[in-house]
């Protein structure tokens, strides 16, 4: 016959463990929640629900991945990569993660990779000699990563290595406003300047006579400008370039080859 102290002490365990599922189904729960709304793009919206359960006390791999993944979503490295870096800490493997979809995980592959995420994080901070390392851990233990993951890796690595070569040539540059003339209280945006520093390309989105050059919701379509300078240093007013070149659709300025004038 059980005595009323061990049955009391076995309420109190069932009590404590019905307790502790119901705490870990919310867990799970916010956490699936969470991982959610990262999946559809909502990632404020993500970053809140994790923050929130890191502040009651959890700090498993998944909130730590999902959160660092958040912020690199927000273009936001700085507040990624200490989430990332526990999230590898912790041994997080994308591969084995309890929400990783299998038909994006087979098209998206490398973005769901810790050292991907960390190479990344640590690139676009500017902190090249870490990246460049995250990256090769990357290549050197993803299980059959797919040519184009590869080369955009690889393309990811020479630009660090790039960044690397820059950061022994610095130079002391001042950066002044070009004023009002080439900067309008319109968006202007893609400049590239000459080689001989004469005239300058660029994109504005801005009225002009053309009825179509305004979008349905009011605002204007992009088209390439350019502007030359004087004898005096002073820039010219910019103006369009010609419709061979600005029809009434959106006009981007890309890039250019300056090559004997052509």
């Amino acid at each position: 016959m059980i005595s009323i102290k061990k049955l009391s002490i076995l309420v109190l365990f069932l009590t404590l463990t019905l307790r502790i599922n119901a705490q870990q189904e919310t867990l799970l729960e916010r956490e699936g929640f969470a991982v959610d709304m990262f999946e559809v793009g909502e990632y404020e919206l993500a970053i809140e629900t994790l923050e929130e359960l890191i502040h009651k006390g959890h700090h498993n791999a998944y909130i730590q991945y999902y959160l660092g993944l958040s912020y690199m979503e927000l273009y936001d490295p700085e507040d990624a990569l200490p989430y990332l870096i526990e999230a590898k800490k912790q041994g997080f493997n994308a591969s084995k993660s309890r929400y990783l979809k299998k038909d994006r995980y087979n098209k998206n592959y490398y973005s769901f990779d810790i050292d991907f995420a960390l190479a990344r994080g640590y690139h676009l901070k500017g902190q090249y000699a870490q990246a460049i390392k995250s990256y090769q851990n990357y290549l050197s233990n993803t299980d059959g990563i797919g040519i184009t993951e590869k080369e955009i890796t690889e393309l990811y690595q020479k630009q660090c290595l790039n960044g690397l070569e820059m950061e022994k040539k610095q130079e002391r540059v001042r950066i002044i406003n070009l004023g009002d003339r080439i900067n309008s209280p319109y968006d202007e945006f893609g400049a590239l300047v000459s080689m001989d520093t004469s005239n300058i390309i660029f994109t504005r989105k801005a009225p002009n006579r053309d009825p179509k050059s305004v979008n349905i919701d009011g605002s204007f379509k992009e088209d390439i400008y350019i502007t030359y300078r004087r004898k005096d240093g002073k820039w010219m007013v910019p103006f369009r370039i010609s419709m061979d070149i600005n029809d009434d659709k959106k006009n981007d300025f890309a890039a250019a080859l300056f090559d004997n004038d052509k």
